[in-house]
């Protein structure tokens, strides 16, 4: 407000970002029948629970997208860059759902004198999953804590970068028993 009123703006009026993504990728049903709309961020992942048209819980968890890509940083010994590219181009929930990628290893050439690292897709997928898992069992705790987890007649829909990830949706049914939809 203060940076609006230095430059001279008025505020004509204010929305709250997760109600104004609900209400671009939810139907009408969906958030009079019970939703949960899981915002898969690159620093937070956001929870937003609706029953009979209203939003009844919201939270933030402090963690998203960024932290997988910081766990392939790590694990591999690479940029920050280089993880968020092999996160996208490779990245993927449940190792074992990959069928014939998870054969497959990445080679990471360093550009420099040392040799290349060679990433397995299988072993990267268990990197996603192990802090995915994370941010989905969080994510069913404040579902919990909002008092309308069995009211959830619609499941489960998820949004944001993170929910391109493959096999995202089909981890969180697993994990929470929910109808996912992307």
């Amino acid at each position: 407000e203060r940076t609006f009123k230095n430059a001279g703006v008025c505020i004509a009026r204010k929305y709250f970002t997760p109600d104004s993504t609900a209400r671009a990728v939810l139907h009408g049903s969906e958030m009079e029948n019970g939703v949960a709309l899981i915002d898969l961020g690159a620093g937070a992942t956001s929870v937003s629970v609706y029953y009979g048209g209203i939003m009844r819980h919201y939270a933030s968890i402090p963690f998203g997208g960024r932290s997988i890509t910081h766990d392939i940083q790590s694990e591999a010994s690479i940029s920050e860059r280089l993880a968020e590219n092999i996160k996208l181009a490779f990245g993927a929930c449940l190792p074992d759902k990959l069928l014939s990628m998870s054969e497959k290893t990445i080679q990471i050439d360093s550009g420099g004198a040392a040799p290349a690292k060679h990433l397995n897709v299988k072993y990267l997928s268990e990197i996603i999953t192990a802090r995915q898992v994370e941010i989905v069992e969080a994510m069913l705790y404040e579902i919990e804590c909002s008092g309308f987890a069995d009211n959830l007649k619609s499941g489960v829909v998820i949004t944001g970068g993170g929910a391109a990830l493959v096999n995202c949706a089909n981890l969180i049914k697993e994990l929470s028993g929910y109808s996912v939809r992307t």
